[in-house]
């Protein structure tokens, strides 16, 4: 029977990413891919590396759940609804896909952590860099190496931009649809986790985000720890709430657990605010 896991047990969270992360590189560059009813792509990663986080994740018996991007489809409403008001993990097995499948080394895998529908710890692994970001308390921190037993280093607050000098990463629906002027220099990686780690690693100052929950649960449990701005398109500060007000959370909806709109992550403030005056979407997406 397997362990189950119901708190942040930052060694249990490890050994299961480094399992995970031996499981992704297997199938790295060359998977076979299959296309899901929604047209987006799913390899024998996503599937095998959910499958291996369930089996200490998702146990309603004992009160513990699991939102993952490729197993919450098959969940019926109570299960979802339970999950929103209890211990809930909340995970994306390959966040950046399509990366992945192409070999480009912008994907990750994605693990949090919420209760009473708040996300509280986060971890993302990035087997391409072999880099951990994982919460603990009050603090985040990074580990190197991390397959081989790298060090652990307590991160530091982000520094502040003053002006718009840096590097964006921006969703594949800006890049698509989108009108972007900001003078510095834009990328879309095609993941979340990707965008993120050059975030924490200050190569970017920020981060344009079209998301689902999944995608970005871990990601903001770090990012509030290290001092990040992340605010929507109408004011709203996105923080580690699961709400109606951040996310469309109705059954039924074709674009439940989406972030409403898109949001600005970002070094300060100041900077999200002047992002958003510089991008566009049309009305009609």
């Amino acid at each position: 029977m397997s362990i189950v896991i119901n708190d942040w047990n930052i060694a249990e969270i490890k050994q299961l990413l480094r399992e995970c992360g031996k499981l992704s590189m297997q199938h790295y560059v060359d998977p076979s891919i299959k296309l899901k009813a929604d047209h987006s792509v799913v390899t024998p990663a996503d599937t095998g590396i959910e499958n291996l986080l369930a089996r200490r994740f998702d146990h309603p018996e004992a009160g513990v759940y699991l939102i993952g991007e490729e197993t919450l489809d098959s969940r019926s409403e109570d299960y979802i609804q339970r999950a929103l008001k209890g211990v809930c993990w909340i995970i994306d097995p390959i966040d950046g896909t399509a990366p992945f499948v192409t070999g480009i080394p912008a994907w990750g895998i994605s693990v949090a952590l919420a209760k009473d529908g708040r996300i509280i710890e986060g971890a993302i692994y990035l087997p391409p860099q072999d880099e951990l970001f994982y919460t603990s308390g009050a603090n985040a921190y990074r580990v190197r190496n991390f397959s081989s037993g790298g060090k652990c280093e307590l991160m530091a607050k982000c520094s502040s931009h003053r002006n718009l000098v840096g590097a964006v990463s921006i969703s594949q629906q800006h890049a698509k649809y989108g009108r972007v002027s900001i003078p510095g220099p834009v990328f879309s990686l095609g993941g979340c986790v990707a965008s993120f780690y050059f975030m924490f690693t200050g190569k970017i100052m920020a981060y344009v985000a079209a998301v689902s929950l999944w995608d970005i649960a871990a990601s903001l449990a770090i990012m509030e720890r290290l001092g990040f701005s992340a605010v929507t398109g109408d004011g709203n500060e996105l923080t580690s709430l699961i709400s109606e007000k951040l996310y469309e959370l109705s059954p039924g909806s074709q674009n439940r657990w989406k972030l409403r709109g898109y949001a600005v992550i970002a070094t300060s403030r100041n900077i999200a605010n002047e992002i958003f005056s510089k991008i566009t979407l049309p009305d009609n997406l």
